[in-house]
């Protein structure tokens, strides 16, 4: 296979540089539209595939807030076979599917959810 010529190169150095703009500009704008959603509290009605009944769903929640100018989201869910999970991630817009809770039902949630790792960790510490 041939080397590129001078002018691919000057080409594709043209091309690395609109594409560096390019994802700067993008993730202006993202992080733009992220600063409107912070603070605000989301659930999601979560499953694994092919769910077969109502019992085989829960809910997930997130709230959104800022940290040294990154937008981050608090998340949690106790899973139909009761795994808990808490997380912490980076850039995450709500998505189809996520609908808008009030902070007194987020932190409901939130509370329920210590309980039952609580009683997790009680039932586990009785052995």
């Amino acid at each position: 296979m041939s080397k590129p010529t001078k002018a691919e190169k000057s080409l594709l150095a043209q091309l690395d540089k609109i594409r560096t703009k390019a994802r700067a500009l993008q993730e202006k704008r993202e992080t733009k539209e992220l600063q409107t959603l912070v603070g605000t509290h989301w659930r999601f009605w979560s499953s694994y595939s092919c769910p077969e009944s109502e019992t085989d769903y829960w809910w997930t929640y997130k709230k959104l807030y800022k940290s040294d100018r990154m937008v981050f989201c608090f998340e949690f869910q106790v899973d139909k076979d009761g795994k808990a999970t808490v997380e912490k991630t980076i850039g995450c817009t709500p998505s189809a599917g996520w609908k808008p809770i009030s902070s007194n039902q987020f932190w409901d949630a939130w509370d329920a959810t210590k309980n039952r790792i609580s009683q997790m960790a009680a039932e586990a510490s009785k052995v």
